[in-house]
């Protein structure tokens, strides 16, 4: 039987779908996760702690912490989670002399702000030029890090799945529509308001609305929610809560201006939900317009149509939901898959 293989991941904070990957990939490799903090913006949930988590906040000297760990584990690789983490400079020093391979894992980025585009860009190139490869989180960023380095594996975040979940279609004789994400612009939420502002009396009898999330768009929305009692707003939901809440909606609402990826929509997918989605997920890589769900332009106007899309034809709602489940189980995105894929390119090395 062969050993298996040894990892280390070195990342900021704790996320839920992350424990979900490293959770599997624990199973098939020796695994160490260096946490920079147990704390997420606008993230309030609980999870528990694992031998194999280190939590660097409770060091008093975290940079020796990572070396003497390193030294004893001897890892066949590194990966860094992200491109500014500190001390990373003194890490990859560290791994050169004890010559350790390590990757990066980076989400595609934001191309809006041109000026901070070509500086991150100009930052991560001098970075992964020097390194062993990248794990690309989608195919677009594959292909804006392959400019760089001759190494890169399309391998975006991946999350637990499923086979049999509970599946509730129209509960209360109504379309579900869910929002779930963190309550800041980026992630669309305001034109979510203003395109369900603009529904009539009539359109509104026929559907919820589910919001979960936190963030510093709350206060902006209670007004909102005084004014639509459709509405109906949960807070931060994690884990069996939130889950509930997937099994009871029909349709998620995604409008992010930007995403590298988006795991909410995945976990939707699980469940058997169609997707209005914003074209700037880079999710909607491995979807088809009309066939898992619409894919819009994040604004209020295509926001609004698509809604209205599903309240005339609400039978499309059960074949994209059910397309949706078949199609996550088998690709990229279930932990099963990223997991083995992992393995293999590591053996590769």
């Amino acid at each position: 039987m062969r050993p298996k293989k040894k990892i280390v991941v070195i990342i900021n904070t704790v996320t839920p779908y992350q424990i979900d990957f490293f959770e599997n990939l624990k199973k098939k490799t020796d695994l160490r996760v260096f946490f920079y903090s147990r704390n997420y913006t606008n993230y309030k949930f609980n999870f528990k702690e694992k031998k194999y988590h280190i939590f660097l906040d409770k060091k008093k000297n975290p940079l020796k912490t990572i070396f003497s760990e390193i030294d004893k584990f001897s890892p066949n690789l590194i990966i860094f989670g992200g491109y500014r983490l500190k001390y990373s400079s003194n890490i990859i020093t560290f791994l050169k002399k004890k010559k350790i391979n390590y990757f990066y894992w980076l989400e595609n980025l934001n191309k809006k702000n041109y000026l901070k585009f070509k500086i991150v860009s100009f930052l991560i190139k001098k970075k992964i030029e020097k390194s062993n490869g990248v794990l690309s989180v989608g195919n677009v960023a594959k292909k804006l890090y392959s400019k760089n380095c001759s190494n890169v594996i399309n391998f975006p975040y991946s999350i637990k799945i499923n086979k049999i979940n509970k599946k509730l279609f129209y509960h209360n004789k109504k379309i579900n529509f869910l929002f779930v994400g963190q309550l800041i612009k980026r992630k669309g939420l305001h034109y979510l308001v203003e395109a369900v502002k603009k529904l009539s009396e009539f359109e509104k009898s026929k559907i919820t609305l589910n919001i979960v999330g936190d963030g510093i768009l709350i206060k902006s929305l209670k007004s909102f929610l005084l004014k639509n009692p459709f509405v109906k707003y949960h807070g931060f939901l994690f884990d069996k809560k939130l889950y509930k809440l997937y099994e009871k909606s029909d349709v998620l609402i995604f409008p992010s201006i930007f995403d590298g990826w988006g795991v909410v929509p995945m976990e939707a997918m699980a469940r058997s939900l169609s997707l209005i989605i914003s074209k700037n997920s880079g999710v909607t890589e491995i979807l088809k317009n009309g066939v898992n769900g619409l894919i819009i332009k994040p604004n209020s106007k295509e926001l609004l149509r698509a809604i209205r899309k599903y309240i005339q034809d609400p039978k499309m709602i059960k074949k994209q939901g059910y397309r949706n489940k078949k199609l996550i189980l088998k690709s990229i995105c279930n932990v099963e898959n990223s997991t083995d894929l992992l393995i293999k390119e590591i053996s590769k090395l």
